[in-house]
């Protein structure tokens, strides 16, 4: 009865000072939304990969070796005898499977509709995939859809694209695979995959209809790191143990030169840093300089209801003094200036929650932090974000109390303290210095943040990006088609250029090496990033070549030749590149030569 009438009061002091009143809501609100906003993005990140039920006895397999030149290469993708060799021979490993990445546009035709899946939206899996990585289905039974050639599994959303229904499990799908047509059955529908896992795809297809391909990924003389490779140990497995043991039996197949190295799952976001990621990975600093501005903003808050409600309680003073006299104790007047606080701060707590879910269904997941996230379906963060401003607010209203309580009756009825100024006031000027001091570093880390930023959107690339399409060619689509498209594009008034490539642009999947005859005659090596263009992607993107010349479909000899950029040419230590020649590589045979340096651009 007694908490009752102090609500009771509380809501009598908001009604009375309402301008004060709305000054502390708009104050709370704003600060507990900001703090909301932080949790969420650092919940959010660090649950990554963690709703998988074994999570913790998960691990990926990489690739590792030295080039000659001592050059670290790490790749997130491996050999594909790896699966067999380590169910076989490690007694821990419960499981292991490997999956491949459809690189290609994936041309579909349903009844008589047609669409394209984007590349790299799906994989070729192994059948017991779900075995390891337990996403959800919602038709069928995990051991069962990946078990036969030409079926696939799609998620809801593609169900609901291509069919418009979830229920789809036998339906056909034609699917167009180079220069055949074949026919996929939709053998099961699995739960869209969150938004905070690594992997992130729309189908999986059956390995095995991949043909005699995928057969020979089992093969260790293969010489094929396409794979990647997932495996699930038993609880309780040593992590040292297993990676002794994992060491030991691949040296025995694959030698001293490559090594793979063993990857927690629940530390792969963290640590993608690797050539061939499915993920573009996170970093657990930002993560972490997140979630300290998360609660040195609530602090400032904290701070900033304490002063005001501190200059409040001089007002209060004679309330306070009277109340004394009539026989009230030090704890239930105290108890009346933390009832109020509390109260106060969770009725802008409960809208601050509102207020949070519209700010990232509308806005921030839109533009600034890609994940459809919803604050009412986590009971944990509701319950982290009213404790936390109900509890700093109950400091506040500690410290206002005790400020307030420790004033002598007869000078407060005297009306001493409507003017003078005590210790409480002097602790009240440190908070202020120290919530300038916060909020000044605040700022200037948010001009230094604005000023990288913008670093980053002038950065010269070495080409234009602004008004460039780029339109992959859909697997149904000949070489000679795609080319005739481009003709007709020229066409257009409004192309003012061209540029084909074999591989993407931005790329980190085209790695190789190319030797070069030096003017001394000796042959040197690098290692490169390559891509096959046609003559017209150069002007198109605006690469300023710097010596040399550009490709020519006028000359045939061009096709074994190679324009490369200055640093292949630093790398290289030629002084004079232009007409050089390159041997040793599978792309230009032994009649390579350069013909051009472009200026440096950026490929990744």
């Amino acid at each position: 009865m007694m908490i009752l009438n102090y609500f009771k009061i509380a809501l009598r002091n908001i009604f009375k000072d309402k301008y004060n009143a709305l000054l502390y809501f708009l104050i709370l609100t704003i600060g507990i939304s900001s703090f909301s906003v932080m949790v969420m993005v650092v919940d959010h990140e660090l649950g990554f990969d963690k709703f998988h039920k074994d999570a913790d006895s998960i691990y990926r397999i990489t690739t590792y070796f030295k080039r000659e030149n001592g050059r670290e290469v790490k790749w997130a993708i491996t050999n594909g005898y790896l699966p067999t060799l380590l169910k076989e021979q490690i007694p821990e490993v419960e499981s292991a499977i490997k999956f491949l990445v459809v690189q290609s546009e994936l041309s579909i035709n349903i009844d008589d509709k047609s669409f394209i899946l984007p590349e790299r939206s799906g994989y070729f899996a192994d059948s017991s995939f779900f075995s390891v990585l337990d996403f959800p289905l919602l038709y069928r039974d995990k051991d069962e859809v990946l078990s036969k050639p030409n079926i696939i599994v799609i998620s809801e959303d593609l169900a609901i694209k291509l069919f418009a229904k979830l229920d789809v499990v036998g339906e056909k799908i034609e699917w167009d695979f180079g220069n055949e047509k074949r026919d996929l059955i939709v053998s099961g529908v699995m739960k869209n995959i969150p938004h905070n896992s690594h992997l992130q795809f729309d189908f999986l297809i059956s390995g095995t209809s991949y043909g005699e391909y995928w057969d020979q990924l089992e093969d260790p003389q293969s010489r094929s790191w396409s794979c990647h490779v997932y495996f699930k140990v038993k609880p309780g497995t040593n992590y040292i143990q297993l990676k002794e043991k994992i060491k030991k039996e691949v040296f025995g197949v694959y030698g001293e030169r490559m090594q793979y190295p063993i990857q927690r799952f629940t530390d792969i976001y963290y640590n993608a840093n690797n050539l061939f990621e499915e993920t573009s990975g996170g970093n657990m600093l930002y993560v972490k300089i997140l979630l300290s501005l998360s609660i040195l903003i609530l602090f400032i808050v904290a701070i900033n209801y304490s002063i005001l409600t501190a200059s409040k309680s001089l007002k209060r003073y004679h309330e306070i003094g009277i109340r004394k006299t009539l026989g009230s104790n030090h704890r239930k007047i105290g108890l009346r200036f933390i009832v109020e606080a509390s109260f106060f701060s969770f009725i802008c707590g409960i809208i601050s929650l509102g207020i949070t879910e519209i700010l990232f269904q509308f806005i921030i997941s839109r533009f600034i932090y890609e994940a459809n996230l919803s604050l009412f379906g986590n009971t944990k963060l509701i319950a982290i974000i009213l404790l936390s401003s109900v509890l700093l607010c109950v400091l506040s209203g500690i410290y206002t109390a005790t400020g307030s309580l420790n004033k002598s009756v007869i000078n407060i009825l005297k009306g001493k303290y409507k003017t003078q100024q005590d210790r409480q006031f002097s602790l009240r000027n440190i908070l202020v210095i120290f919530q300038f001091v916060i909020t000044g570093s605040l700022i200037a880390g948010n001009v230094i943040i604005l000023k990288q930023l913008r670093y980053i959107e002038s950065k010269d690339l070495g080409y234009n990006k602004e008004y460039v399409i780029n339109i992959s060619r859909p697997s149904n689509v000949s070489n000679g088609q795609f080319k005739a498209f481009a003709e007709e594009l020229r066409k257009e008034t409004c192309v003012i250029g061209v540029g084909a490539t074999l591989y993407k642009f931005i790329s980190d999947y085209n790695a190789t090496s190319i030797s070069v005859v030096n003017e001394k005659g000796d042959t040197v090596s690098t290692r490169v990033q390559w891509n096959s263009i046609d003559e017209g992607l150069i002007p198109t993107l605006n690469m300023q070549l710097i010596d040399g010349r550009n490709f020519s479909g006028e000359i045939r000899t061009d096709s074994f030749a190679a324009i490369v950029n200055e640093a292949a040419v630093k790398n290289l230590n030629l002084k004079d590149p232009v007409g050089k020649r390159i041997l040793n590589s599978y792309l230009f045979g032994n009649q390579g030569k350069l013909i051009g340096v472009v200026k440096n651009f950026h490929f990744q």
